[in-house]
């Protein structure tokens, strides 16, 4: 029995293949512009809501500043030491 296209695109098929003359032509599960969509939803809906912390570092590695983004608020921040970024978090969500 003979699928029609769009049921191709439509569910995910692992490994389906369909016969289309004497050549084999794997059919993909979703479009890929489909599939990245997918894929940020994804990530967007299971989001850690955590703050986020990261060092900026020289060509020599040395810390030259730390960095803090909280994505409930969207609040960003820069600090020059782990201190002032622990003083901030105390303050932001314990005070």
């Amino acid at each position: 029995m003979d699928l029609p296209d769009f049921l191709f695109l439509c569910f995910p098929i692992r490994s389906a293949t369909r016969d289309e003359g004497a050549a084999q032509v794997q059919v993909q599960r979703w479009p890929q512009w489909l599939n990245g969509l997918w894929q940020r939803c994804c990530q967007v809906l299971a989001a850690n809501q955590e703050p986020r912390v990261w060092q900026e570092m020289n060509r020599q590695g040395t810390v030259i500043a730390w960095h803090v983004y909280d994505p409930i608020s969207g609040h960003r921040s820069c600090f020059g030491t782990e201190l002032e970024v622990r003083l901030w978090l105390e303050q932001q969500y314990n005070g």
